[in-house]
């Protein structure tokens, strides 16, 4: 059978399992969050080449942030409203620093996320399945926590690219969740 099918009659299972159990109903979102973030990292990787065809690589992010919204919609009703977001697209390229202390932080980000922005993110990242590989692909920026040279290199780093590539910076100070 195929594996959509089987994601369908899990999810089917856990549907009704949630109906008696609040943290069935917690693992059946997490799980459907999960199917949102790979979708979205798979939709990257396919979008990608043509991305680099048109010298639009760093809009990577932007693919993926746009499919994780759109499929975190779709699949567990959340939404996002935006004020000012015509302000994002206007004031790049420029420096950009996001909260990110929980998972609700990323469907945020997917929907407000600019073209042509660059994440800034710690080096194991980029050794996640999928996400690791859509960001590596997309010209992000990848740090050492803790290593001051690497902090410094970074810092110019992310300056260099804003110059040279007319794109924008996004990183988030808060650092490690747990």
């Amino acid at each position: 059978m195929h594996w959509l099918a089987w994601l369908a009659i899990v999810d089917g299972c856990l549907a009704v399992c949630a109906q008696f159990s609040r943290k069935v109903g917690y693992y059946r979102r997490l799980l459907r969050f999960g199917v949102c973030a790979l979708f979205a990292s798979i939709v990257t990787l396919l979008t990608l080449p043509a991305l680099w065809a048109v010298g639009k690589r760093a809009s990577g992010n932007w693919v993926a942030g746009r499919a994780f919204y759109y499929s975190t919609l779709v699949l567990l009703g959340i939404s996002v409203e935006i004020e000012g977001e015509e302000l994002l697209d206007q004031a790049c390229p420029c420096v950009l620093v996001g909260n990110h202390q929980t998972m609700f932080d990323l469907i945020m980000l997917g929907r407000v996320f600019p073209k042509q922005t660059v994440i800034l993110a710690k080096r194991s990242v980029s050794h996640y399945p999928f996400v690791g590989w859509f960001m590596r692909l997309s010209d992000d920026i990848f740090i050492s926590r803790g290593n001051k040279q690497s902090s410094s290199d970074m810092f110019k780093k992310a300056s260099e690219e804003l110059k040279s590539k007319n794109v924008s910076v996004w990183f988030f100070p808060e650092g490690t969740r747990g």
